[in-house]
């Protein structure tokens, strides 16, 4: 599940909100209504692509390829990665911080020894379905800019750029990976 449904609230919102807060409140002294600090929030296409930008992270962290045998230490760093990524109940915290921070996505990669140790191929493939938590946050940004201008109107986001990078990261994953057998860790 993407990161702003799980918190139900945009994350990628301008940080200056001084001047979408001033025209609330003259919006405020025109209609009468009391101002909403942060528009209403609404389901988009670009959390669907999120949504299975995140089943693939799934599968990278909860599968091994068959006959890879981990150190102990290897499949540890995989399971606390693993562990806080995917817990058990929901945490959209844990996904928001993953997105943004490539300090987090550097530790996720450096805790994929299985996939990332063998073959060149498999390293950039992996490496570059991880980057794309980048082209997520670019997107989120420019769309949510979007909705802190008058007049509030509910824009759709142009999903395609962000769909075009991930579609691109399985498709070279897909062949780099092609005729391993993946196993459940």
């Amino acid at each position: 599940m993407a990161a702003e449904v799980m918190d139900l609230e945009y994350l990628f919102l301008p940080v200056d909100l001084g001047t979408f807060l001033l025209r609330k409140m003259q919006a405020l002294s025109i209609s009468g209504n009391p101002p909403s600090i942060r528009p209403p929030f609404r389901y988009n296409r670009i959390h669907d692509v999120e949504s299975i930008w995140w089943c693939g992270l799934y599968l990278l962290f909860f599968n091994v390829a068959k006959g890879v045998k981990e150190t102990s230490q290897e499949s540890s760093a995989r399971q606390v990665t693993t562990a806080a990524l995917f817990p058990a109940a929901p945490n959209g915290c844990a996904r928001d911080l993953f997105l943004i921070d490539g300090r987090k996505q550097e530790n996720a990669l450096g805790s994929l020894t299985w996939a990332t140790s063998s073959e060149l191929s498999h390293t950039v493939a992996v490496v570059n379905i991880i980057m794309v938590a980048g082209e997520f946050v670019n997107a989120y940004e420019t769309f949510e800019a979007c909705l802190v201008e008058p007049p509030d109107q509910y824009v759709a986001p142009d999903s395609f750029q962000v769909h075009s990078k991930l579609a691109v990261a399985f498709s070279e994953a897909e062949k780099a990976f092609n005729g391993i057998e993946i196993e459940e860790a």
